[in-house]
């Protein structure tokens, strides 16, 4: 029924999911606001996110730390740009692909990013995991664990089988 009336080849990934009158005496403000969020200027956006990508380039790597409980401490590399001036690292998506203001992201150099990623409770494929840790080290997976069961195996098992598919490392 999707592709009936939502076309893939005539939309991007994104689609804004809109509240539905069950929400009750609230739905008309919040669809309001729903659209409003949707239809922000992004050329406005697009310039910040352009200065966030100019400081951004000047950097050797990149520090990422969790807050409160969160135990995130990442390094990620950047490559060496050889004409600044012409090059990034970045690229500064906007809301034509990524509602509402689209996004900035990069591919970090593997050599060199190092560190724990922490998510307290996440969901991959329909599978829940709490306190998923990840040790990488040159950019691959060097350590995994996660709160799950009450074993250390049983929590390894769990991620190799569902997340690493049974390979010993990924980047």
């Amino acid at each position: 029924m999707v592709q009936e009336y939502i076309k893939g080849d005539e939309r991007s990934f994104t689609i804004i999911a809109f509240p539905i009158p069950e929400f009750g005496d609230d739905f008309e403000q919040m669809f309001k606001e729903t659209v409003k969020i949707n239809t922000l200027d992004s050329e406005i956006y697009g310039k910040v996110q352009q200065n966030i990508i100019d400081a951004l380039d000047q950097a050797e790597y990149v520090k990422v730390l969790g807050k409160g409980d969160n135990k995130t401490n990442m390094k990620v590399q950047m490559h060496d740009l050889k004409n600044p001036l012409k090059e990034t690292n970045f690229e500064n998506c906007l809301a034509d692909v990524n509602i509402p203001l689209g996004e900035v992201f990069t591919s970090p150099k593997l050599k060199g990013t190092e560190g724990i990623l922490h998510v307290s409770q996440v969901y991959l494929n329909d599978l829940k995991y709490n306190d998923l840790q990840i040790t990488f080290e040159d950019g691959k997976i060097k350590d995994y664990t996660c709160k799950n069961f009450d074993t250390e195996e049983e929590n390894k098992k769990f991620i190799k089988q569902n997340v690493m598919f049974n390979h010993e490392t990924l980047p």
